[in-house]
Parts: structure tokens; C-alpha cells; sequence
């Protein structure tokens, strides 16, 4: 603190120095017209940054970019407006895109997939190739099991009192795959014995 600069700040601590901190260590330092353009960014990015944002407020939110960005072109000088801060603009209509298409998805997703559910011998995810257990029983490279490492409770021994919270590997080996068609959207799933795992969405 000797050349009054913070160093080795987590992002986290920025977001709470900008949306938190800021607003009050301004108050009596700068004139009230330039406290007041500052202030309403912190503002802006402390509803934006919130663990729940209010989807009704986003269209507000966007005009109030707009003005704050104003405002601070009248009271600072050309050099500090770079990219960075023009893309301010931005991040609202990102936030209202994200949620038409969660919106969407969920709508679709609610509905259910199509009757018709594609069954496949073998399917390629993600680049690694998987088979069904029959298709694999008259071939020498077997390439149907499966592992997925889960967090669960684990103990050393019937007596142990003290669960601890650890990552665990399933191993399993696939019966069947199945394709759900969403319309907008399809889901593989591969029906492993023992369970039944989402692999991925396409």
C-alpha cells in the first residue's frame, strides 16, 4: 500500500471494488454531475452481475447504457473511451439473446421429443466412437464400455462416521443409443447397464 495500488486482485474483488466500493469512495472527491455518470455504471453492472437477474429489466437496462455512456463522453476526455468500454452497449442484448434461446429450448423441451426415437449400433461423440454391446460381442476391439467420474459421498469402512465428498469413476457398458429428436434440436443418449446417461446435445 506504500504506492497506494492493490495488486493481485481476484476478478471477483474487481466486481466488488466497481459495483460495491466504488460508489462510496467517490462521494466526496469528484463533483456531484460526474459522481452521479459513475455511479449509475456501477449501478448498471451490479444488476447486470447479479446472481438473479430480472428478465423484465433488461430492456431498461439497455437504455440506461446507452444514457451512462453519454453521460461520461460529456464529462471525461476522448482517451479513456476504448473498445472495451463501447462494448458496454452490448452486454445487455447478449444477456436478452441468451435468454430467447434458453426460452426456446425450454419450449421445446417441454413438449417432448418426437414418438420416433432413432436407435444407432454405434455413435460418434465428441470424436470418440462408441458401440453397443451387441455389436461389439463379434468384434476384437471393444469400444462399448463406458466411465464417468461422478462427485459422491464416499466411506473408508461400514463404521466410518465421516463421509468425506469425493470424485468417484462409474464404469458401465452401452445397451443401447438413442437419439431424441427435439425439432429444434436432438439429445443422444446412451442406455448403459446400471444407468442411464446424457451424453451429449447436438
Amino acid at each position: 500500500m506504500e504506492e497506494l495500488k492493490l495488486n493481485g486482485l481476484k476478478s471477483h474483488d474487481y466486481h466488488a471494488l466497481m459495483q460495491q466500493l466504488l460508489p462510496v469512495a467517490i462521494r466526496s472527491v469528484l463533483p456531484k454531475h460526474v459522481r452521479y455518470a459513475i455511479t449509475r455504471l456501477c449501478f448498471f453492472f451490479n444488476a447486470l452481475c447479479a446472481k438473479v437477474v430480472d428478465v423484465s429489466r433488461l430492456n431498461d437496462l439497455q437504455q440506461d447504457i446507452v444514457v451512462i455512456l453519454c453521460l461520461l463522453e460529456k464529462y471525461f476526455p476522448p482517451s479513456i473511451f476504448d473498445i472495451m468500454l463501447h462494448l458496454t452497449v452490448h452486454l445487455v442484448s447478449d444477456d436478452i439473446s441468451k435468454k430467447e434461446l434458453i426460452e426456446n429450448e425450454l419450449k421445446w423441451l417441454a413438449q417432448g421429443p418426437r414418438q420416433q426415437v432413432l436407435t444407432y449400433p454405434r455413435y460418434i461423440i465428441n470424436g470418440c466412437r462408441y458401440h453397443i454391446k451387441e455389436r461389439d460381442e463379434a468384434r476384437v476391439n471393444q469400444n462399448s464400455g463406458v466411465s464417468i467420474v461422478a462427485s459422491t459421498m464416499q466411506i473408508a469402512s461400514s463404521k466410518d462416521k465421516n463421509p468425506v465428498l469425493g470424485d468417484m469413476c462409474f464404469y458401465g457398458i452401452v445397451r443401447e443409443i438413442w437419439d431424441l429428436d427435439y425439432n429444434m434440436f436432438n439429445i443422444c443418449v446412451l442406455s448403459v447397464i446400471g444407468l442411464i446417461v446424457k451424453w451429449c446435445q447436438s
